[in-house]
């Protein structure tokens, strides 16, 4: 496994490095100081990126969006120690599957990289529910723009093989972004999904 690390703070650097190869088989990393360093080269073959965030790189996040769209089987959490919404607000609209707010037991932590890794989301949700309260959006507006494109597919009763068609991606991708959808609005399957169209 092909791991990619951003932190300014050496010991977050040196300690995640040993967590990975202690805990993952024949894992490589590459580590960085700041978001600032990366270009979209660098994401080349990596499986797994983990960033330790700072408010002043906010901006600089957007390379992991780019990357993530030109590499899709590529993974990332985002540690953020300060609790900013306005990254985790960019971790939404950049489609990172992880956003930590501290890290206390390294078993957890293992757990919710391995969750991340199978394509699954670790939000902090008492967060999430405050970014969307804060500004005033409803639920939906969590969601990706490709996450919003799916559901309206779903809506209009579409199956994983014919929305694929529609929007010229995999099966395997619907599938992703079906399971994102249901995550992240807290729904249990595709029925809901068309009520809550229906009533938006």
């Amino acid at each position: 496994m092909n791991i990619l690390l951003v932190s300014e703070s050496f010991m977050v650097r040196e300690g995640m490095e040993n967590l990975f190869k202690n805990e993952f088989n024949s894992v490589h990393v590459k580590a960085f100081s700041r978001l600032s360093e990366l270009k979209i080269i660098d994401f080349l073959d990596i499986d797994f990126t983990f960033i330790d965030m700072k408010q002043e790189s906010v901006d600089n996040l957007k390379i992991i969006g780019e990357a993530k769209q030109l590499f899709t089987n590529l993974r990332a959490m985002v540690l953020d120690l300060n609790r900013d919404k306005d990254i985790f607000k960019k971790v939404i609209d950049f489609d990172i599957e992880g956003y930590v707010l501290s890290i206390c037991e390294k078993e957890e932590l293992i757990y919710e990289i391995n969750k991340i890794l199978k394509g699954r989301k670790v939000y902090e949700a008492d967060l999430l529910k405050s970014v969307m309260n804060d500004s005033g959006q409803d639920s939906i507006s969590i969601l990706t723009t490709r996450e919003r494109e799916v559901m309206n597919k779903v809506a209009d009763g579409l199956n994983n093989k014919d929305i694929a068609k529609v929007l010229f991606i995999t099966e395997s991708t619907v599938k992703k972004h079906v399971s994102s959808i249901l995550y992240k609005l807290n729904l249990r399957n595709r029925k809901e999904v068309i009520i809550l169209c229906k009533k938006k």
